[in-house]
């Protein structure tokens, strides 16, 4: 790419994230069933997937970096090459540097708010033959994400050089102000905000907050 190229794709997407760890095993279909789990599904993991989570860890598995939002400004970050191009913001645990590194290397700016006293998110990948996936998600440290991280001069200075803005509805799981003064501000700026409704529970869920909000 040329300067110009380069000048128009810096931080030209800015995504809000819940970011992951996502975890990838094979399982049959009795153990959904004593977790009370769907093939082709999407659930936040409660109290009774305690147990499941053990399991999952015992079992042969691959570890990346994750999260659907975080995996779709990764795909973006490779088509548009130039380094920097895409601007990740959200909040990961203690645990969470690996991944920054990781993302860091692919080309992604990582605007992370770092909670120390906590895990990462994780997200289970169970698949199921002959070719099902059921997701549950413990979301750890990204629920911890606050306004106070989106207003510090670094991520409001990429904010401002966006052109683009890609949020998940999972995020009105943990901070929705967020998603409303990034929404506000493409509005204002005439820029373009992206929303992606996520699993079908959210829209269920959080139906109140997505009417009064967007």
């Amino acid at each position: 790419m040329g300067e110009t190229s380069d000048f128009l794709t810096k931080g030209i997407l800015l995504g809000l994230v819940h970011p992951l760890y996502d975890i990838v095993t094979t399982v049959d279909q009795t153990l959904l069933e004593r977790y009370c789990l769907k093939p082709n599904n999407a659930i936040v993991a409660d109290t009774s997937h305690i147990s499941l989570l053990g399991h999952i860890l015992r079992s042969k598995t691959s570890y990346s970096p994750g999260g659907s939002t975080q995996n779709t400004l990764r795909v973006a970050q490779w088509y548009l090459k130039q380094r920097g191009a895409v601007v990740s913001v959200g909040c990961v645990g203690k645990d969470g540097y690996e991944m920054m590194e990781y993302l860091d290397r692919e080309g992604l700016q990582c605007l992370y708010q770092i909670e120390e006293s906590m895990l990462t998110g994780l997200c289970a990948v169970l698949l199921t033959p002959p070719s099902n996936r059921s997701l549950i998600t413990w979301h750890n440290a990204a629920r911890k994400y606050n306004t106070k991280h989106l207003l510090l001069p670094a991520v409001t200075d990429a904010i401002n050089l966006a052109k683009f803005f890609y949020v998940s509805c999972f995020l009105l799981n943990g901070c929705p102000d967020c998603m409303v003064i990034l929404g506000k501000h493409a509005a204002q700026q005439n820029k373009c905000f992206i929303m992606n409704l996520g699993a079908p529970f959210l829209s269920d869920v959080f139906y109140d907050s997505l009417q009064v909000n967007f």
